[in-house]
């Protein structure tokens, strides 16, 4: 069912976030509208918060358009989970709720080995499942490119495409100008999300507690802040995991 795009809409409109971030997370999050995470060069700010924004009646009649209405007719689903971390089952837990309070469909939890999960996920064969992504290094390119741009089986982790997508990560990837490039890389994060190939839920925030008169110590060894993004597969949930100081 995932191919139909108003079924990924819906399901991008039947997560709230706000309970997710503060609720789940307890706190350690913020909502999420986009891949780009808070701070990030790039980051969209509020730009798609419209177009994906929690609201439990236009996930309905979305799911209605797309032949499943009040979730009739709609199959039974496995949401792949890589291991059993409890921070990962309490998210998708909630996930599972929410669908099911929302839009009447029924999601199963199925935990798997790492080794089996990222198999299956470069050849595709994950309907629906949540999965994560940290970046190497903080520019738009290794975010958007580098995770979305359509690849083949077993080089790439999704099967979503869009050639317009694709010809504006292109554009801007060889783009000198950095103005023109970062707008590139905002076109093209709106089709992202707009078609709900990532249904983006929130941006993590690591707190650290250190004495007061330590001043100037990075958080990783190269020097800049590590930003990662959980989602899942096919209708791509995505948790976009923004890491701060404190």
């Amino acid at each position: 069912p995932f191919d139909n795009v108003k079924v990924r809409q819906a399901i991008a409109h039947a997560i709230d976030r706000e309970t997710l971030s503060t609720v789940v997370m307890q706190g350690l999050a913020k909502p999420a509208y986009g891949m780009l995470p808070i701070s990030f060069p790039g980051h969209a700010g509020d730009r798609f918060r419209s177009l994906q924004a929690y609201d439990p009646q236009f996930a309905r009649r979305l799911l209605a358009e797309a032949g499943y209405p009040d979730g009739a007719g709609f199959p039974s689903t496995d949401l792949w989970i890589n291991g059993t971390d409890p921070t990962t089952r309490r998210i998708t837990q909630a996930i599972q709720g929410m669908l099911k309070l929302n839009l009447n469909i029924d999601i199963e939890v199925r935990p798997k080995d790492s080794a089996s999960y990222i198999s299956a996920l470069y050849k595709h064969q994950i309907p629906f499942a949540l999965s994560g992504f940290q970046s190497d290094y903080p520019d738009p390119h290794n975010l958007l490119s580098m995770v979305w741009h359509s690849q083949p089986v077993g080089y790439g982790r999704h099967d979503w495409q869009n050639e317009a997508f694709d010809r504006l990560l292109e554009q801007a990837d060889t783009e000198v100008d950095p103005d023109r490039r970062y707008d590139l890389y905002g076109e093209a994060e709106k089709i992202l999300v707009s078609e709900a190939a990532g249904v983006f839920l929130y941006h993590g925030v690591k707190a650290e507690l250190r004495k007061p008169w330590i001043k100037g110590v990075p958080i990783t060894s190269s020097g800049h802040q590590p930003f990662w993004t959980n989602y899942i597969t096919h209708t791509r949930i995505y948790i976009s995991n923004d890491v701060e100081r404190d």
